[in-house]
């Protein structure tokens, strides 16, 4: 019974990694040139929002809007796209890659279209994205129920979203600098390779499985059977020398940099989120100059 039970955890373990490195692989894909355009596109967005983003908030709004909504839907549509493409591979591919950035494009735009909306949605961005670095590290060593993971990360979204509405501009600074320096690097990694955007995909992955668990467990119960269906390790599942340690660092040290410049350079005397676009910032000040002068 014991070594039917260590052998069905092995076996998920090795499947759920399969799964995490399979799409990591995907989003690396550099011989698409569509997809490659698409994510190093966000990538130079993501520079742009690292230095200026609390100076172009709404710039910064949709990009968050669309990372964050991007991410999560490249992660889970596969399960429902699979349904009807699974046997054309390339089909499959183009349809989840189109459907995503549809997806991302529209919350994006109803998330700069709406400013409070939008800095709550960037305060989100920056909990998840600590909350998936932290789970990363040893101090998450030993936990391994897909409840308290996925409850230290809806706590750590919902902590950073009210500190927004208390301190605006440091947060919107800290989150700006946080994702756009995480969405440049990764970009970066499609051309590395040092699986630095698992940062991001084996904890979504994760989570989505554990979801598909929770509703299997209920299709189960509904139907009588008591057969549970269970999530492997964590951290048994994704071993940390899956990450490059030293891309982690630097990524770290340019996101404080990042801080330091938009704090002391470019945002330094605004109160409230700056222009819409930076492809508009040129000309909304030369209209306010003309007014001025008026």
């Amino acid at each position: 019974m014991v070594n039917s039970t260590l052998m069905t955890s092995k076996f998920l373990e090795e499947r759920w990694r399969n799964k995490t490195l399979n799409l990591y692989h995907d989003f690396v894909n550099k011989n698409d040139m569509r997809h490659l355009l698409i994510v190093e596109g966000v990538a130079l967005a993501g520079l742009l929002i690292m230095l200026f983003g609390y100076r172009f908030i709404r710039f910064a709004m949709f990009v968050c809007g669309f990372w964050l909504s991007f991410s999560v839907f490249y992660t889970f549509s596969p399960v429902l796209i699979r349904q009807h493409y699974s046997c054309d591979k390339s089909k499959f591919y183009a349809v989840h890659l189109v459907s995503s950035v549809m997806v991302g494009t529209l919350i994006g735009i109803f998330t700069a279209s709406l400013y409070r909306f939008g800095i709550m949605l960037i305060g989100k961005c920056l909990g998840f994205l600590l909350a998936m670095v932290l789970l990363h590290t040893d101090i998450f060593q030993n936990i391994s129920s897909y409840y308290i993971i996925s409850i230290f990360v809806t706590l750590v979204a919902l902590v950073t979203t009210a500190l927004t509405w208390r301190f605006e501009k440091l947060l919107m600074i800290l989150a700006t600098s946080l994702v756009g320096s995480f969405t440049l690097f990764c970009g970066i990694d499609i051309f590395l390779q040092n699986n630095f955007s698992l940062l991001v995909i084996s904890v979504l992955i994760y989570l989505r499985d554990a979801f598909l668990v929770i509703l299997k467990h209920q299709f189960n119960h509904h139907h009588g059977n008591k057969k549970m269906v269970e999530l492997p390790n964590f951290h048994d599942s994704l071993k940390p020398a899956h990450l490059d340690s030293m891309f982690t660092s630097i990524w770290i040290f340019v996101t404080i940099c990042a801080c330091a410049f938009q704090y002391f350079m470019s945002a330094k005397e605004m109160k409230n989120g700056g222009e819409i676009c930076p492809l508009f910032s040129f000309s909304c000040c030369k209209k306010k100059k003309i007014i001025d002068e008026k």
